[in-house]
């Protein structure tokens, strides 16, 4: 059976990286670091236009302008804090991609049944990465598609005129002529396009990420439980048995890696989801009441979700996939078995695995349960802007 090419299979992750230049084998240097003053500088001066925009609404008391205008905001700040923590862990997301490539070159070695395993985690890796690219993409084309549909409605009434890549005030020498001069409305467009590519790169980077390394953490598990389901049936149990240990210690250590990478990003994750996902739906819900449709409010509360959804949704599926480890070192017929050292080991083994095999952030552990929690805690917030504000 051929090995599993690591760059193939995570080829729209890999190649994401290398365009923000956060690949942990991209060389820092100073041509690097030239290259992201450059993206970021761009990145960091529409930003600028978008707090002066913001800042604008308040003071002519357009609260729901604002509030707008507030989703972007918050997009700038994670994506930057998100982006500087890829760069802070390059060094072990390194190790835990060695470690991916490394499980990959070991194929042709396992015997049917962990082959199928860790194939089938290949393939999903591949349909998730597939799919949240999708997603991402279709964020930044329902602006584009709004904005040219808008245009050719103008058009068809006789009344054609600019229609931005996203609305918003620009300082005065901008604003009086970016609605009758091409060029100046080419440069606002160019920008806030270009701001809107790299916040969906960076999430197609950064989202991703953990979920793909839990997923393969689960596949290693796996075949840990597979191995239990023999173990009394063949010969060279106690060799056997050290050889399960090792492949244990291999997925634990693994485990540590993503939690030394991610702990402060998913912590960052759950606040992130606190603060954007209410103030979008607000702005939608205005924007509603207006008699507006605004669809791309919609995307981008379908892909915070996301964002917050798929490390929950990985992390309990780990933390599932070690409690069946557990249970199949409990149930490998050890007391059909007079094997004393055997016992012995399975007892270290089964005490080991009570501790869950989770993926922590500084205050809590991400599941399912934490899941419900944000999305309460954010309904509250939600509530309490309405009130607020109404």
């Amino acid at each position: 059976m051929k090995e599993i090419d690591f760059d193939n299979t995570f080829n729209i992750q890999m190649t994401g990286m290398k365009i923000i230049l956060c690949h942990p084998d991209t060389k820092r240097d100073k041509y690097w670091m030239l290259k992201f003053f450059v993206i970021f500088g761009l990145y960091t001066m529409e930003f600028s236009f978008i707090v002066n925009s913001l800042l604008a609404d308040i003071r002519n008391k357009e609260l729901f302008n604002a509030f707008r205008h507030a989703v972007p905001v918050s997009i700038y700040i994670f994506v930057m804090i998100n982006y500087s923590l890829l760069i802070r862990h390059s060094k072990s997301i390194a190790k835990i991609i060695k470690i991916i490539k490394s499980d990959y070159e070991k194929i042709p070695n396992l015997d049917q049944r962990c082959r199928r395993v860790i194939m089938y985690t290949a393939a999903k890796c591949s349909w998730i990465l597939k799919h949240w690219s999708r997603l991402t993409s279709a964020t930044l084309l329902v602006f584009c598609m709004k904005s040219i549909c808008l245009s050719i409605y103008y058009v068809l009434r006789g009344k054609y005129e600019f229609v931005p890549f996203y609305e918003m005030h620009y300082p005065e020498f901008i604003e009086k002529h970016k609605k009758n001069n091409v060029y100046v409305f080419a440069f606002t467009y160019a920008g806030e396009f270009y701001f809107t590519s790299i916040s969906v790169l960076v999430y197609l980077c950064a989202t991703p990420l953990g979920p793909l390394f839990m997923l393969h953490a689960c596949s290693q598990l796996e075949q840990v439980k597979l191995k239990f389901e023999d173990i009394f049936k063949k010969d060279n149990v106690d060799k056997r048995l050290s050889d399960i240990v090792k492949d244990l210690q291999h997925a634990y250590g693994f485990i540590a890696e993503i939690n030394k990478c991610f702990t402060v990003i998913y912590e960052i994750v759950m606040k992130e989801f606190l603060i954007r996902f209410p103030v979008v739906c607000y702005a939608f819900m205005k924007a509603f009441d207006r008699g507006e449709f605004a669809v791309e409010y919609v995307i981008v509360i379908v892909a915070t979700m996301m964002i917050t959804t798929m490390p929950c949704y990985y992390s309990d599926l780990l933390m599932s996939k070690g409690e069946e480890v557990r249970q199949a070192a409990y149930a490998c017929g050890w007391e059909r078995v007079f094997n004393p050292g055997a016992r012995k080991m399975l007892l270290i083994i089964i005490n080991r695995a009570l501790t869950p095999t989770a993926v922590k952030s500084i205050f809590c552990t991400i599941n399912l349960d934490t899941l419900t929690n944000v999305f309460r805690q954010a309904y509250t917030i939600f509530n309490l802007m309405c009130a607020m504000w109404d």
